[in-house]
């Protein structure tokens, strides 16, 4: 079946990750730009923080008062 959109710039950040964690020092800005990807989220998976389908649910109680 045919990825999402979203799906497809997932795999694409991923693909740049694993190719920017073989570098010593990778400019990632730079990087963003010339492989026309968003920095922020490349930025962000780069420092394994959450993207939109990994993240933790929201508003949910704390207790079951």
């Amino acid at each position: 079946h045919k990825l999402t959109n979203y799906d497809q710039s997932v795999a694409d950040i991923n693909e740049a990750i694993r190719y920017l964690k073989t570098l010593p020092n990778p400019n990632v800005r730079s990087y963003a730009e010339a492989n026309n990807l968003p920095y922020q989220r490349l930025l962000r998976a780069y420092k394994g923080d959450h993207n939109k389908k990994t993240r933790p649910k929201t508003n949910l109680l704390l207790t079951n008062a």
